[in-house]
């Protein structure tokens, strides 16, 4: 499996969405896509929530806990947004059948 960084998946989100993947940083942060990048980050990487809240600019572990929880209920709530998950692991060449 391809290994991935968070700077990655935030760049890759952050296109997406149209927004500056520094956007994503800073406890206000409302820019589209962040919770997403939470989401991969933790699903692709071997990042701590200690560590992932420190890329999004948040002080507690929790605080990236919450957005990667919330992203995860949305995936199973709309089929769209799973989509868009999905093209965006392809885009990052991750193969979601080897998911750690």
């Amino acid at each position: 499996m391809k290994a991935i960084g968070c700077d990655q998946i935030l760049s890759v989100v952050a296109k997406y969405h149209e927004v500056d993947p520094q956007e994503y940083v800073g406890y206000r942060s409302g820019a589209a896509g962040r919770e997403m990048a939470a989401y991969l980050c933790r699903q692709w990487t071997r990042v701590s929530l200690a560590k992932l809240s420190a890329v999004f600019g948040l002080e507690h572990p929790d605080s990236s806990s919450n957005r990667v929880r919330r992203a995860k209920r949305r995936a199973e709530e709309s089929l769209e947004y799973q989509k868009i998950i999905t093209l965006r692991e392809t885009k990052l060449s991750l193969k979601t059948e080897n998911q750690v």
